[in-house]
């Protein structure tokens, strides 16, 4: 099961309010990695006041489309590496995952 949660709440603030999520691995993905992985630029938070919709609609599009492909190579990183994906830092994975590699 995949549960999939677009929040400005930190993780542990939303599993602590949602008590069934502690249940399943998280796998954060923050903010400056969805923004990493959809290669958008971090002033894109900023919408119009008017008629905001449709531009908030697309940047929440185009980060679900590239949040697949990132999960999918946390997933890849981490059967390489033997480690749980839930383990795998966001921030400099690739380092995480060789460092647990060269451990062994």
């Amino acid at each position: 099961a995949l549960i999939w949660s677009v929040a400005t709440r930190a993780t542990d603030e939303l599993c602590e309010s949602i008590r069934p999520l502690k249940l399943f691995p998280v796998i954060p993905c923050g903010p400056a990695a969805a923004a990493a992985a959809a290669s958008l630029p971090r002033d894109q938070n900023l919408f119009p006041a008017l008629h905001w919709e449709l531009p908030g609609v697309r940047r929440a599009l185009d980060i679900c489309l590239a949040t697949a492909s990132w999960i999918r190579d946390r997933l890849n990183l981490a059967r390489f590496a033997g480690i749980p994906v839930g383990n795998v830092p966001h921030i400099d994975a690739n380092a995480y995952a060789l460092d647990v590699l060269f451990s062994r």
